[in-house]
């Protein structure tokens, strides 16, 4: 199966690829540089070709690039908003340099802002972002849990903004903690089965190229996004034991973004994930 972490590209990119074959990665995804900043140096050619190389020999596929925390495609504010689209364009770029299957981006905030207005600043960002823009690098939206005003936490907002950009390639990331805080339940396979009958009247399951694996601090419809180790939070081991062997979601990546607060917390929630995977698929 395909499981993985967000890993740090603390030292160089070809560090983050070592991190990941340490904890067992099959997939993997990165930040390609400081997400809390605006900053975007050119990725020195040598760095992106041992990166590229490094991750070949490890053979660990695909490449999930996630954006800066910075861009927002639903801010009203008009230099925001143009630097967002500037941004995600450099940074689908940089993706598309080492070699990155997929882009994953927020969609944004837009608290102050009507709601319907907000999805069509989005879709027209997504437009401008890829208008022209040559790369093999597909870009992911993933979906939020709605807190503080944040666009695209209920499936068929995300639909309605990939319909009215009109671009085929567009894909979507299924954060579980997301889901989860937004209202979509996994803790049954009847709650599992609901959800993906939601993402297939929406936008389409097709559009699914990767599933966020995370636990949740917080309650079933909560709109928080806190993420929490695999098992110790409200979604539960059973529901992580549905999911990675359901017969429509085993065949996706997994990337598990959980907490980080001491170095041996990859290898342990690597290991849950994978004792709770069956020989046969459900």
């Amino acid at each position: 199966m395909l499981i993985g972490f967000h890993t740090s590209i603390a030292g160089g990119l070809p560090l983050a690829v070592k991190r990941a074959v340490e904890v067992g990665c099959t997939t993997m995804q990165i930040f390609s540089h400081s997400p809390r900043s605006w900053k975007l140096d050119d990725i020195p050619r040598e760095q992106a070709e041992a990166f590229i190389k490094a991750r070949a020999e490890a053979g660990i596929s695909p490449l999930f690039v996630h954006t800066s925390y910075l861009i927002n495609l639903a801010s009203a504010d008009d230099a925001l908003y143009m630097r967002s689209i500037d941004a995600l364009r450099t940074e689908m770029q940089r993706a598309d340099q080492i070699g990155a299957e997929y882009v994953v981006t927020h969609l944004g905030s837009a608290s102050s802002s009507e709601p319907d207005r907000a999805r069509e600043r989005v879709a027209d960002a997504l437009v401008r972002t890829l208008d022209g823009l040559n790369v093999k690098t597909d870009l992911l939206l993933e979906n939020t849990a709605g807190e503080r005003g944040d666009v695209g936490h209920r499936f068929d907002d995300i639909a309605w903004i990939i319909e009215r950009t009109g671009i085929s390639s567009l894909g979507v990331t299924v954060d579980t903690c997301h889901s989860f805080g937004a209202g979509y339940d996994f803790r049954t396979r009847k709650g599992i089965d609901a959800t993906i009958k939601a993402i297939e009247g929406s936008f389409g399951f097709e559009r699914v190229k990767l599933i966020h694996l995370n636990d949740s601090k917080h309650p079933l419809g909560s709109n928080r996004d806190r993420h929490e180790n695999i098992g110790e939070g409200l979604l539960g081991l059973p529901a992580f034991r549905l999911i990675l062997n359901h017969h429509k979601l085993r065949d996706l990546p997994f990337i598990i973004e959980t907490p980080k607060a001491s170095p041996e917390d990859d290898a342990r929630n690597m290991a849950v994930v994978r004792r709770l995977v069956n020989k046969t698929r459900e």
